[in-house]
């Protein structure tokens, strides 16, 4: 129809972009064609508003879809609602009209006045027994000869009307329903900026467009671990080993005191001599039973060299032997004697502890974030610099410690401020829009953010950032209105008329189907419209 304008929307169609539609339509009475799940639909007060400003503007509008959610909604508030098909008719009715006009004239002026058909002239079911050798039953059974010359002249003229007729039908079916095109056209793009700073805090619940604030939720995960490394000094030495001993008293109520260097020998006879002097306490007594008491003393081997680097072992006090001391008093080590050497040793450096101390704290830190990033979901995420390693637990080998291997143990804690993607897209969105004229979009995709100035408290649960926008920029096309213009141009008519667009046309092409098709179609939906970047 020429007083209607059909705008085909994208599911995720934004109101704003809607009402800028709606504003341009030249019609006065548009429809609007929604995908199934629309957004429009999940925001009932979008249908009104659009309602609203179509009768300020002075149109009426009309819905066309098969979302039974949206057609419901619709009908509630009053507007009327399409299936997509519906009234497509029409066309395809006034195409066959003027193909059964195309094929009168034809009928008409090609043949003879005495072979033409009128609507009369339909064969009748009587003509059946003349068609038969021009032969027909006699009343009295016999069969006569007829002047078949008559009718044979009409049959032959019915059938050639028959051919030419479909004939005419093929051949307007070429002409004006198969040919169709794709007019390809790639838009101008203009790249805008803008820069931006945001605040994420953990206590917000919505978007804040005025603040630039958005939700934000702090994220903590711990993880530990224990490894080995290599000693890497070298050095000439005789070391002795050393480690701890526990000695009980199971022998009786009186402390025993023990002077330096008294000997515990294990039992593979390795002789360990106590460094300093000690006292056992005295065993306690209770209802006649004796528990045993105990105390922790530090040994050195009686001899350098790696054989008394001994695991963990029952030792006995040869000063006792011969006495009843030698069972009442014992002792146990819970871990191995370590630095026994001589001759040429390895040893721990300091950069030995640095490496290791800086392989564990970065493995610990990629466990923890892969471990979190499998906690939460797409679209939640944090930016690079709003995470931090605290280190709560430490131990590593000493320097200088003598040995080929060294130990480590770290435990941490990875914290992160993580906010919703699609929120900080909302928020950019509407900054960005602010900055486009009515007659220009948005290219739907963002084509770069770029964080910087990065702080964060996670003891508060917020993080403030800068974040620097690229996006792209088209004019704003009328799909109908450039259907219109382009309507039965020839080829050498499109080049002229998309050179005069050359303002807002970065590229544009011509498809034509059947190959030897030269003009564009005069029907809408013989034209397709495919627009760079997409609507």
């Amino acid at each position: 129809m020429e007083n209607e304008t059909v705008i085909f929307l994208k599911k995720e169609e934004d109101i704003s972009l809607i009402l800028k539609r709606l504003d341009a339509a030249r019609s006065k009475f548009v429809i609007f064609n929604f995908p199934s799940k629309s957004k429009i639909f999940e925001m009932k007060s979008w249908l009104r508003i659009l309602k609203e400003e179509a009768e300020h503007l002075g149109k009426n509008i009309a819905i066309e879809t098969d979302d039974e959610k949206g057609i419901k909604l619709c009908q509630n508030l009053g507007i009327e609602t399409y299936f997509p098909n519906q009234g497509e008719n029409e066309e395809s009715e006034n195409i066959r009209n003027e193909a059964e006009l195309k094929i009168q004239e034809v009928k008409n002026e090609n043949w003879p006045e005495s072979l033409r058909l009128t609507n009369n002239d339909q064969p009748s079911g009587h003509l059946e027994t003349w068609f038969k050798n021009g032969k027909k039953k006699s009343p009295d059974g016999e069969m006569e000869e007829k002047k078949s010359w008559i009718l044979r002249p009409l049959a032959t003229h019915f059938l050639l009307s028959i051919f030419i007729l479909s004939f005419s039908v093929f051949v307007l079916t070429i002409l004006f329903i198969l040919p169709r095109v794709d007019v390809n056209l790639k838009l101008k793009e203009e790249v805008i900026e803008d820069d931006l700073k945001i605040t994420a805090k953990k206590d917000s619940l919505i978007v804040d467009q005025t603040g630039l604030v958005i939700p934000a939720v702090v994220f903590s995960q711990e993880s530990s671990k224990k490894i080995e490394f290599e000693a890497t000094g070298k050095k000439e030495a005789e070391e002795k080993a050393s480690g701890r001993i526990e000695v009980f008293n199971a022998y009786n109520s009186k402390p025993q005191t023990l002077v330096a260097t008294t000997r515990f020998e294990s039992k593979d006879g390795k002789i360990f001599r106590m460094i300093k002097a000690a006292t056992i306490p005295a065993a306690t007594i209770k209802n006649g039973q004796l528990t045993p008491s105990s105390v922790f003393v530090e040994v050195r081997a009686d001899k350098p060299g790696e054989e008394y680097n001994i695991g963990p072992s029952d030792f006995t006090i040869p000063g006792f032997a011969g006495s009843d001391k030698f069972k009442g008093f014992y002792g146990k080590s819970r871990q191995a004697m370590e630095g026994g050497a001589q001759g040429k040793i390895n040893f721990i450096t300091e950069e030995d502890i640095k490496k290791a101390s800086e392989f564990l704290k970065n493995d610990l830190a990629k466990e923890a974030t892969t471990s979190l990033k499998s906690k939460i979901s797409s679209p939640l995420d944090w930016i690079p610099g709003a995470d931090e390693i605290v280190v709560s637990e430490s131990n590593i080998s000493q320097a200088g410690k003598i040995g080929p291997k060294g130990s480590a143990f770290m435990k941490i804690v990875f914290q992160a401020i993580v906010f919703d993607q699609n929120d900080l897209n909302r928020l950019v969105d509407e900054k960005l829009k602010n900055k486009i004229k009515n007659n220009e979009r948005l290219v739907p995709e963002i084509s770069d953010l770029a964080f910087s100035g990065i702080a964060k408290n996670f003891e508060k649960g917020i993080l403030t950032f800068s974040v620097n926008v690229k996006a792209k920029k088209t004019k704003l096309i009328d799909q109908d209105r450039l259907i219109e213009e382009l309507k039965g141009q020839s080829e050498a008519d499109i080049k002229n008329y998309f050179s005069s667009k050359s303002d807002i046309l970065a590229a544009a092409s011509v498809n034509y189907w059947p190959f030897w098709v030269s003009h564009i179609p005069k029907f809408s939906k013989s034209i397709n419209l495919i627009i760079e970047p997409k609507y």
